[in-house]
Parts: C-alpha cells; structure tokens; sequence
C-alpha cells in the first residue's frame, strides 16, 4: 500500500523546536479511551453464527473485512429502497383491481393507499429508538417481516374468489348507449357480494409493516452510512440512496402494468378474464425483499473501517496525554473539572431525553416545520392531479382509456405520456447529482440553507403561474356551476344504471361514472362520455377513435359522430397547451424541490449529537406523515367536495368545477410552499457557523491559536503554504513525539525490519532528489 511514507513519518520532534507554549487541544469527545468488541466488527452482527459464514464464504477466499464496506453496504441499501418503493407503486397499480374484485368501498382504499404514512406516524419514533445498536441485523428482521406481509396479500384470493354476485360491467369497448344490452361488448361477471374484510384486514396490516419498514431504512440503513463515512462523501452515499431507490417507483408502476394485462383465467366464460393478474407480482417482490434483508444482515454492527480509525483514535490521543508535561496535564484536569465536573459523561439516550434534544434544537424544529408544510402542499397536490387535469383541461384519466383499447403506453395525450416517463428518472438523476454536488463542491451550510429557500418560493410562484393557463371549455349539461347530464336525447340510454347492490361502489365507478369526453366537431360542444352524447357505435380511423349514431350530436345537419377527446374552447391556447405547460412545471417544480433534499437533510444530520440521528428521522418521518395526510388530506379532499358538480347515487363526484378547482387547490399549495421556503430563509440564519464537512481524522490533529501564540517558525510556514497565519488552524503533525511514537509505528508498519524507520527519517533530512527516488515505499 503506497500512502507516500516520507509524509506519513515526518516528524517534528521536541528537541528540534523549541516547546511551544500552547498545548495540544485534544477534542474532548475522544479523551476518553473506545474500546471496541470484537463482536461488533464481525459479520452477522451476533445473529448468525461465525461458523455458518465461514462455511458459505471461507475467510482464505473472501476478505470478509473488503466486503463489509460502506460501498457494499450502501448498494444493499439501494437495492432495499427500489424494491420497496416498487412495491408501494405497485400495490397503487393494482388496487382498482383488488377493490373491484373484493367490494372494498373507494374511500376506504384511498385511505388504505396512504396506510404506511399513518403507521409511521405511530411506530416512527418507536422504531427509531431501537436504532441504538445492532442496526443492519434490525432492519434485516424488519424487511424479512415486511416480506412475508407480500406473501399474505395472495391468501384471499385463493380462499374467498368463488363468492360471487351477478352485476353488468363492460367487458371491452367504452361506454355508449344501451351497453347493458349489446352482448358482444358486456358480459355478466361475478364479483363479491359483501365487502371482503379479510382481505381489507391483510392490507391494513401490510400496509402498517410497510410504514414500518420505510421508518426502518432511514432510521437504520441511512444513519449507518453517514456514520460509517467520512462527513465529506456522506452527501453523495445519500443522494444515491435516495436518488436510485426514487426510480423504484416507477418500475413498480411498470410491473402492475404487465401483471394487469395478464388474465386471471383463459376461461372466456369465466368473470377472471377480465380482471388482470393483481397477485402475480407479490412473489417476486417478496422474495427480493428476503433476498434483501439476509443480505444486509451480514453486516457488522461496525464497519472495520471505522473499527479502526477509532481505535487509531484512542492510540494517539493518550500518546498525545502522556507526551504532555505533568503539570500541563495536571493544570489542564483542574480546569476541565472546574468547569464541568460532568463534562466527559456520555449524554443520555432515553427515548425522553433524546426527545427533549431534539425538540429543544431550534434549527431542527424550523426544519421541520419546513417539511410539514412542503410535503403537506406537494403530496396532496401531486394526489389530485389526475383529478385537475379532468376537471380543468378535460383530459381523461388513463385508467378510464383501458376500456377504448388505451393503455399505459399508447395514451393518445403524448405530453402525459413522455412526463410520465421521465419525470422519475429526472427527479432521480438531480438528486444524485445534488449529492455529489455538495460532496465535491463543499458549500456552506448558509448556502444550503439559501438554496433550498429559494427553491420553495420559486416552486411556489411556479404554480401560481399555472392559473393563467386555466381552459375555459365547459360540459355539455353545465349550468351555473352545477351539471346535469340527462337530456332527451339520452335519457333511454341507460347511463346511470346502478347495479342491483348499492353498496357495490367499485361497480358503480366502474360502469357509470368515467370521464371520457367526446367532442362534436360541428359545434365544438364536449359530452362527458359517449353514452351521454347517444353514441351506440364506434369505429377506428386513422387511429383516431370515431363514434357513430350519436342521438345527441347532428340533429339538423345529420352527421352524427364524435371524436374522443374535448374540443378546444374557440382554439384557445390554454386548452391546447395549457395541460402541457401544467404537467411541465409541475415536473419542473419537484425537479427543484429534490435538488435540495439531500442538502436539508445534511444540515439536520450535523445540528444533532451522533446517536440522536436515527431519532430525527422517526420524529421527522412521524410528524410529517401526520401532518401530510390527516388534517392537509382531509382539507384537500373537502375542497374536491366543494368543487363537485355532479355526484352519482354512490357517492362519487363525476365531475369538478374548472375554475373552483383550480383556484383553491393552486391558492392553498402555493401558499404552503412558500411558507415552506420563509422557514427555510430562517434556518440559513440559524445555520450560520454550522461545519458540516469536518474531518475527524484530520481535526484532531488542529488546533486554533491566536495571533500572539504562534512562533517565528509557525508564521513562516504558514507563509510558505500561501495562507494568511491570522485565524488559520495551525497544523500538528499527528506523530510529532518521536521518541514516543517510533517504536508503535515500527510494529504497527514494519515489525521485521526495524531499519525502515532510520532510513526513512535519514532520506527525509536529505533535500536532494536522488535520495527521494530511493525511498522504499511501505
């Protein structure tokens, strides 16, 4: 190993210089000698034997040490947070088709949808407290529970499919008049009579663990690598953390998409033909996540690295003491103990005590309240946008285009589909970049504070910009804020059938309330479906989707046909490119926010005591998820409430008004981020002085000193160096007693061969080039 020796054995000994009169300043949070068991730097952590690992992987072939390093650990990590976000898109993937096929009422599932964000509020802050020690053989435990919760998810489909009761739903095609009675395009399907609590009970409790299993990747996965890294490289191992395990998301999203267009059975007759493969995804996240866990589980509770550079630590810090004159250290003991007497008494870790820190660390709780209300205003936001961008550009869900042959990857609406696929990879890509960014580039934390504030008031303003691509089209039926759909012309169409059980509200959804507009190009009119226009045909020309017969449209010039899509109000420029300039930035608006996420986090990491660490992410993940999804939720979901123009006997709303819509959502978000980025103007005030990037292995061996303490020869190399001697640190070589420090390093570097040291030291004292070139490296 080649770390230049010359520079590592320079030495500057006592009778060389003269004694200077300031004494070596040892930080106090290492006067204190740590020991470290051996058991801690083994792998298994204590759970699995020595003997089970030796046999699978024999310390002659593997270097157990080399595999146990933040590197392997953090890409364990990784892959932990992309399989688990997976799952978490996944199972949004697939939940219309669970509730469709068990009777789960639809509020009750978009509650369900949420579950793992109101479990962290209740374990956040238990699961943090257990992050003390042991934490990758924890989190291992936690995930391989979690993985078996995936598993149960398949039980009630097997045990509770054959109850059934008859409703009409369509089988393929979109909804036109008189569907229930054209035969080729329905079919009688067989679903659950009563609400399946079983399966309502499994993803509850799924649901819970999932929360608890996020708590745990933070509180644990991601409080062991900042604490097992240099503070210089721990922002870019967290932005890929954080960037790379974002990307899960969307290959879940992918997977329920390819699991949905397999069907349940190949039996035409039977009612699983229709419903896509819901549970075929589950064993294979499930088996990822086992995979996962085992795999982390093997890692020490302390990495070697890390092991070592504390036990170098301690080796060089009671060298430091014992090279002190006595009555240095005897006058340097008197005066730490007059000070405080309990200066070196470790701090308590209670839950209570931990909890008083962090509540009482001003920066922390402005932090904070940041959080709450960015993630309070951008979540529920980002949960209605689907619903914004029915109810003020008219453009369909794309889970309503499945019945008119549309998928995921063939939405006619182009913008939708290309933001959709990039909006995850991008919002990634800047978060890693950001890490790197602060690892590489080393900004202050008043800077970091300054970016991010500036980033939630410019993501506020960004969405207040939004208003004025408001489309003014309206619905055929709309009237004074209120939307009736029935006319003459349709009334015998049989639109708003409801199915013989009331209670079936997946069926009702289903059938009966999908925003699908057509448009009647004479008129530049747009119907809410093409059952409500009177459509009982369609047909495909250049793929572009043409309804026929449509008893509504051409009652005097005799074209009755619609197109699907809505018409542009008059051409309008915001009914054309508004929904484009929409979904724009609001990519570009969660792109900015994420490039300073790593950066918030860093200074919260460096304002707290190492071991209150994993307590900041229970209590930050705990307050926010309350915040984010009880009282903000409920106040999003009322101002949908206040908006609906049109509710079916079910209980869903149909349709929202444009303008009511947009304004109040818009209004409300802007507000909470920009409140969002005042706070954070706060914290670079607060944050002013704040050391993120400090060195351990470089600091102990600093000290800070006057002007008038240092000597001739200090001010003279601080000249060479080319910085100013005023307030700079004035570096002491660590090995700087060499009567002390010689004989351990000649047995820690070269205990055969005692002339290494000699021969060193004399090429060392020798300027000329040659003897350089000779200097056999250790």
């Amino acid at each position: 190993m080649s770390h230049r020796p010359i520079a590592v054995l320079r030495t500057n000994s006592m009778e060389s210089r003269p004694f200077s009169r300031v004494a070596f300043a040892v930080p106090r949070r290492s006067q204190s000698p740590r020991e470290v068991n051996i058991s801690q730097v083994e792998c298994g952590s204590g759970i699995i034997p020595k003997s089970c690992i030796d046999f699978c992987c024999p310390p002659e072939r593997c270097n157990h040490a080399k595999l146990a390093s933040p590197q392997s650990f953090a890409a364990v990590l990784i892959a932990l947070l992309i399989i688990h976000g997976a799952t978490e898109s996944y199972l949004s993937e697939v939940m219309p088709t669970i509730v469709f096929q068990f009777n789960i009422p639809l509020i009750l599932s978009e509650w369900i949808l949420v579950g793992h964000k109101l479990s962290q509020v209740i374990t956040g802050i238990i699961v943090a407290s257990y992050a003390d020690s042991n934490r990758p053989a924890r989190l291992g435990g936690i995930i391989a529970v979690s993985a078996v919760a995936c598993c149960t998810l398949i039980t009630p489909y097997k045990e509770h499919g054959d109850v059934r009761i008859q409703t009409s739903v369509s089988r393929e095609g979109p909804q036109l008049c008189n569907f229930a009675r054209m035969g080729t395009d329905t079919q009688m399907i067989d679903v659950d009579k009563e609400t399946c609590w079983v399966m309502v009970s499994i993803l509850i409790l799924y649901q819970f663990l999932a929360g608890v299993c996020a708590t745990a990747l933070m509180s644990h996965g991601i409080t062991y690598i900042d604490d097992n890294v240099d503070k210089v490289s721990s922002p870019s191992y967290i932005g890929a953390a954080f960037g790379l395990g974002y990307v899960g998301r969307k290959l879940g999203s992918l997977l329920g998409w390819i699991c949905l267009s397999v069907p349940m059975s190949e039996d035409s007759s039977s009612f699983t033909s229709v419903l896509g493969s819901w549970w075929l995804g589950w064993p294979f996240l499930s088996a990822f996540l086992i995979a996962g866990g085992a795999v982390i589980c093997l890692f020490p509770n302390l990495m070697p690295s890390t092991a070592v550079k504390n036990a170098a630590k301690t080796i060089l810090n009671n060298l430091r003491e014992e090279s002190k004159p006595r009555d240095a250290r005897e006058n340097e003991a008197e005066s730490l103990q007059s000070e405080n007497k309990n200066e070196d008494t470790p701090p308590d870790t209670s839950l209570r005590a931990t909890l008083s820190r962090l509540i009482h660390n001003k920066m922390v709780m402005i932090s904070l309240a940041s959080s709450v209300f960015l993630e309070a205003g951008l979540s529920n936001y980002m949960g209605i946008e689907e619903v914004y961008l029915e109810s003020v550009y008219q453009i369909p869900k794309q889970k309503s285009l499945q019945g008119h042959g549309m998928g995921k990857f063939n939405d006619p609406w182009i913008s939708r589909l290309i933001t959709g696929m990039l909006k995850a990879p991008l919002i990634a890509m800047t978060v890693v970049v950001s890490g790197l960014f602060i690892s590489r580039i080393k900004p202050k934390a008043t800077s970091i504070a300054a970016w991010a504030a500036s980033m939630g008031l410019l993501s506020g303003i960004c969405l207040l910009l939004t208003l004025f691509m408001v489309c003014p089209s309206k619905i055929n039926g709309e009237v004074n804020g209120r939307l009736d759909l029935e006319t003459l012309c349709n009334i015998n169409c049989r639109c708003d059938v409801e199915p013989p059980d009331t209670k079936l509200l997946a069926s009702v959804t289903a059938t009966t309330a999908i925003f699908t507009p057509v448009c009647d190009e004479e008129r530049k009119e747009t119907y809410f479906s093409p059952c409500y226009a009177g459509c009982s045909s369609y047909d495909h020309i250049r793929d572009i989707q043409v309804f026929n017969n449509c008893s509504c449209i051409g009652q005097q010039s005799g074209n009755h046909m619609a197109t699907l899509g809505a018409c542009l109000a008059g051409g309008s420029a915001a009914c054309q490119y508004g929904w484009i300039f929409f979904q724009a930035m609001l990519a570009f608006i969660q792109v900015i926010i994420a490039s300073a996420a790593v950066g918030k986090l860093l200074l919260c990491l460096r304002c707290v005591l190492p071991q209150d660490k994993p307590m900041f992410f229970g209590l930050e993940m705990s307050v926010t998820s309350f915040f984010t999804f009880v009282p903000s939720k409920i106040v999003y979901i009322g101002l949908q409430d206040i908006a609906c123009m049109s509710w079916t006997n079910a209980g869903t709303c149909q349709m929202h008004h444009s303008k009511m819509l947009a304004l109040s959502a818009s209004i409300l978000t802007s507000c909470l981020l920009i409140i969002s980025g005042t706070l954070m103007v706060w914290v670079a005030i607060v944050a002013k002085g704040l050391e993120l990037y400090e060195n351990d292995d470089d600091d102990e061996g600093f000290e800070y000193v006057g002007n008038e303490e240092m000597s001739d020869e200090d001010t003279s190399r601080n000249c060479r160096d080319g910085t100013p001697w005023p307030g700079r640190k004035k570096r002491r070589n660590k090995y700087e007693n060499e009567e002390v420090l010689q004989p351990e390093l000649q047995q820690m570097i070269a205990p055969d061969h005692p002339s290494n040291i000699a021969e060193i030291r004399k090429a060392n004292s020798d300027p000329s080039p040659q003897n350089h070139e000779n200097t056999t490296e250790l």
